[in-house]
């Protein structure tokens, strides 16, 4: 008798650095190849986080250009073909359109679930037309990373029966991999200043400018340096927090790396860190600190307040 195993491809826009191409790489990796077939597609072209998937898991991309790109839904067709693909897990609801669209043009029949990572839920909860006429309907099941996002699917027109919430999580065993950094040596940080560490991407969302305003009523001699690490996905928006920054003299304190593909030796290397964000929805940032046994300050927001009130009652 042969032992039928499931096959599920990951899809996602990109593997470029950040908590929803974490979660996957996180996912697949765990997933029991004695039970399940995995496998992971890339439509667009970043694959900065490809080396940290298991080598014996297939991982393919499509090289698409823009979200209805006709040679991108080729290709996906010849792979799941190629990779008898059964089941579709979409990461992101950009990644959700491009399969939906796919499907509606007949390049592909397997059924998708939808993974959202929106970390924005918390001031942006509108629902796109494409999504309530036909991406609602559509998916065989939506999985939310916090319990707003499944509040969203269901005001969306996604039954009830088709929506689950599992919060992020992480593999504990990629953090003994590294080790801290002497940040005061590596950035000329006097001794005796602390240090803080702040990694998401640099855009309003992230909140960036509110830290900056909280320093501006501190003392100089009382401020700590801090070390932001993330890409620069809002441009105007970073100018602003740099031009913030000149005008309350405070640029000498902030750091600013860009993108790491490595930040836990940064993380383990400062004294604490913060998590300034408008909007949370279940940041794995926040238990990547947890984890590097690192004291933070976050914001009252999504579900980071709402997991401190859960191990800290009357917080």
């Amino acid at each position: 008798m042969i032992n039928y195993k499931p096959s599920i491809m990951h899809v996602i826009d990109s593997l470029s650095i950040g908590g929803a191409e974490r979660m996957l790489v996180d996912i697949v990796n765990a997933v029991d190849p004695a039970r399940y077939k995995v496998s992971v597609g890339v439509t667009r072209s970043n694959m900065a986080l490809e080396n940290e998937i298991i080598p014996s898991i297939s991982v393919e991309k499509l090289d698409r250009r823009s979200r209805f790109d006709l040679s991108g839904f080729q290709k996906l067709s010849h792979l799941l073909k190629d990779q008898h693909v059964d089941i579709l897990h979409a990461h992101g609801r950009s990644t959700y359109s491009f399969l939906l669209a796919a499907r509606k043009l007949g390049f592909c029949k397997q059924p998708i679930i939808l993974h959202d990572h929106f970390g924005d839920i918390e001031f942006d909860n509108g629902i796109p037309l494409w999504f309530r006429v036909l991406g609602a309907k559509k998916l065989t099941h939506y999985i939310g990373v916090y319990k707003k996002l499944a509040e969203w699917a269901k005001n969306a027109g996604v039954s009830e029966d088709k929506i689950s919430v599992i919060e992020n999580a992480i593999d504990l065993q990629r953090f003994t991999k590294y080790e801290a950094k002497d940040m005061h040596a590596c950035f000329k940080i006097p001794e005796g200043k602390k240090i803080g560490v702040m990694v998401g991407n640099l855009r309003y969302a992230k909140g960036l400018d509110l830290l900056i305003q909280a320093c501006s009523t501190y003392e100089s001699e009382d401020l700590p340096y801090f070390v932001i690490i993330g890409e620069e996905i809002e441009k105007d928006y970073l100018n602003f927090c740099r031009n913030l920054l000149r005008d309350l003299e405070l640029s000498e304190n902030f750091l600013f790396l860009g993108k790491q593909k490595y930040p836990i030796s940064y993380i383990k290397g400062a004294d604490f860190a913060v998590l300034p964000s408008r909007s949370e929805s279940g940041p794995l940032v926040l238990i990547e600190y947890l984890t590097c046994g690192l004291p933070f300050v976050a914001f009252d927001v999504g579900g980071v307040s709402e997991k401190i009130r859960d191990h800290l009652p009357g917080s």
